[in-house]
């Protein structure tokens, strides 16, 4: 999925056949949903082994841009000992695996998302950048309906990725 399928089935939304200023806006206005999606709903994983340089890394010399912290262990999968600061990791080790979920940068046009298929569709996407270009255009009325929409694909999303039903027992 690219950022392009996305920009299409959001101008069908919206009723956008000629290509115009619009566009360009509602191009920002996917970027901004794919970016607050990651964030807030429905976070992307990341996993990546750092060499530690005199007991410290900063999370700022990480691959991708990290919102939280899920785990540090060694390379052999044991866990490791470390301090966690706002803005680094101290450790002992030589060696940390460090797992955490991100924010990815903005993206081009046909540029593939992170969203690599399974909970998140072109379609959630595309209802977020809807809302967001109705709400900068004035159309208030139509960003609470796609917002909604927005909101229902979510929860939908959300329970997809749980896929676990509690055991039932029955007297």
């Amino acid at each position: 999925m690219t950022l392009h399928d996305i920009l299409i089935l959001a101008k069908f939304y919206l009723n956008i056949k000629d290509p115009d200023n619009r566009e360009e806006i509602l191009l920002k206005c996917c970027n901004i949903c794919y970016r607050f999606t990651a964030q807030n709903y429905l976070p992307l994983y990341y996993s990546e082994t750092v060499a530690v340089n005199n007991g410290i890394v900063f999370f700022r010399d990480l691959e991708k841009n990290i919102i939280t912290l899920k785990k540090v262990t060694k390379p052999d999968k044991a866990g490791a000992r470390y301090t966690l600061h706002g803005d680094r990791i101290e450790t002992p080790e030589p060696e940390i695996v460090i797992a955490y979920t991100y924010l990815p940068d903005e993206t081009g046009l046909n540029d593939t998302l992170a969203y690599g298929g399974g909970r998140v569709d072109a379609r959630l996407l595309a209802l977020g950048a809807a809302a967001e270009f109705c709400l900068i255009t004035g159309l208030y009325d139509d960003a609470a309906v796609f917002d909604a929409r927005y909101n229902d694909a979510v929860r939908a999303a959300q329970r997809r990725a749980g896929g676990s039903v509690r055991e039932r027992r029955f007297k």
